[in-house]
């Protein structure tokens, strides 16, 4: 069995290895980055450690968050080092059987089908399982082209 943390973006249920999450804080100040890939919110001071911040809604390509939800940072220690996942809310852990976990569905758009490792079908609906270093890999335009796209342009 492995432990899940849990959240969401929009309505969408998403979740991580609990080994890989350091911890959870809401909504640090964050220093913009010039000239950084769009996912790339910012830069925050964590208890003297400089952490980068990557909105998530932006890497998966879903609409930015409105302008009254306070964020929450989701600090994952990887092999990339201390990185924060900037989600809508929380949810519970879970623990579930990796074995039970589905690939990804052809209906999920093929550049965040490559983002996930498992899904899984949950009563409340499906959990889907982001990979911590695949979020990071990949082309930095597509984030922002794949954006706009849901927006209604190109």
């Amino acid at each position: 069995m492995t432990q899940y943390c849990t959240f969401y973006l929009q309505d969408k249920h998403y979740g991580v290895p609990m080994l890989e999450v350091q911890e959870v804080i809401r909504g640090q100040s964050l220093t913009p980055v010039p000239l950084a890939q769009p996912m790339v919110e910012g830069l925050m001071n964590l208890r003297g450690s400089i952490v980068m911040c990557v909105d998530l809604r932006r890497r998966l390509g879903l609409a930015d968050a409105r302008e009254n939800q306070a964020p929450l940072q989701i600090i994952l220690n990887g092999q990339s080092g201390l990185v924060g996942w900037i989600v809508d809310r929380m949810s519970e852990v879970r623990e579930l059987d990796p074995e039970l976990g589905e690939s990804p569905p052809g209906t999920i758009l093929a550049e965040n089908r490559e983002l996930l490792d498992r899904v899984f079908a949950l009563e409340s609906g499906l959990l889907m399982v982001l990979n911590p270093e695949r979020v990071f890999q990949g082309e930095p335009e597509r984030t922002e082209r794949h954006r706009e796209s849901s927006r209604g342009f190109v």
